[in-house]
């Protein structure tokens, strides 16, 4: 099994950053300081050279430090045993580019999956609370990073149905031979999602049973189905046309595989509405946990695990039981973020753990 780990992170323009240098070790790495020092934003940092893309927000500009109209991000990492080096460029206006030993990528599906991540945040809790489209983005990223085809696919999905979308809006009286078209086009990539969605939650659930039980005692009976419109019953093709009057109504597309989503239980009942503050925290840790998991058996790679500040408002035993269990069970570079200075290095210290430490100041 290979380690892969950032040694060096340069930033220029970035979020809070006019220009911020820092050393990581490739084991533990402790980064403190007050709110709004800038501690979640060199997490968002790692992730971005490894995605190309932010954790926290969609849009690429709030990114860029105010004021400014360019980021820069330079990381230094040890990838299957070789040192990396991977800049990523961010131009207000302007598509980003991504540079591996000053080589540009050619495109996001060459890149995503070089540098497998597993980041953990307490927004994670939306995973369970908020819409479907967090916990498709959670399906997504996690088979992105295994599966080149598969990125493909969804990018490919996602432009045609952006165009179909717009065609409907954009005509009152939508020509069905256009829209045969699109429905046509969309229907291999459309199949081959809905395939590595369902084959990766079974993975998924097995392994997650697993964990949840080792990190919380007496843990209620957990599951998560994979809910869809595109089944064994319903074709590609008999739903994106029973569905094509409704369309035309609406305007939008209101069958494919956009419209999948993640059902979590806990004792048989839907967790989102019973589940406890502490139960549904809990409940994602090991789901992340899970997919670090599978990232390593996939890859042959252990990931980076990002820890942002998931540590407030839990117990010292509770931080103690999973920094154990992150520790045992992963022979990773771990990054975690805390407010306090001493909180961690003082459990880390009775747990005889090395560790290295940031503190970042106003």
């Amino acid at each position: 099994m290979t380690s892969q780990s950032i040694s060096r992170l340069k930033l220029t323009n970035f979020r809070c950053f006019s220009e911020i240098e820092i050393k990581l070790d490739p084991k533990i790495n402790i980064i403190t300081g007050s709110n709004g020092t800038g501690k979640t934003s060199l997490i968002d940092a790692i992730y971005c050279l490894a995605f190309g893309r932010s954790y926290f927000t969609t849009k690429e500009s709030y990114i860029i430090k105010e004021t400014c109209d360019f980021s820069r991000l330079d990381g230094l990492f040890s990838l299957n045993a070789e040192d990396t080096q991977v800049v990523l460029k961010l131009q207000k206006g302007k598509s980003k580019i991504i540079e591996v030993n000053n080589k540009k990528r050619k495109s996001i599906v060459e890149h995503v999956g070089q540098i497998p991540i597993v980041c953990i945040a307490p927004s994670d809790i939306h995973l369970v609370r908020e819409s479907a489209i967090v916990r498709r983005a959670l399906l997504d990223k996690l088979l992105s990073q295994i599966d080149p085809q598969y990125l493909k696919a969804l990018l490919g999905y996602n432009r045609l149905l952006k165009q179909r979308n717009a065609y409907l809006k954009g005509n009152l009286n939508p020509q069905g031979e256009m829209l045969d078209v699109f429905d046509d086009q969309m229907s291999d990539p459309a199949i081959y999602i809905t395939k590595s969605r369902r084959d990766i939650i079974r993975q998924l659930l097995d392994i997650f049973q697993t964990i949840h039980i080792k990190i919380v005692a007496d843990a209620e009976s957990c599951d998560f189905t994979y809910k869809t419109q595109l089944t064994d019953e319903v074709t590609w093709s008999d739903g994106i046309k029973s569905s094509r009057k409704k369309d035309c109504i609406t305007r939008r597309s209101n069958f494919g595989v956009h419209k999948d989503d993640i059902e979590f239980a806990i004792g048989g009942k839907d967790l989102k509405y019973v589940g406890s503050q502490g139960q549904i925290k809990s409940f994602v840790f090991a789901l992340k946990m899970s997919i670090f998991m599978i990232l390593r058996g996939q890859t042959g790679k252990n990931p980076i695990v990002l820890l942002d500040d998931i540590f407030d408002k839990l117990d010292d035993e509770r931080v103690m039981s999973i920094l154990q269990f992150v520790e045992s069970e992963m022979d990773s570079q771990i990054i975690i973020t805390d407010t306090s200075e001493t909180r961690l290095a003082d459990i880390l210290g009775k747990l005889k753990f090395n560790y290295n430490t940031i503190a970042l100041q106003r």
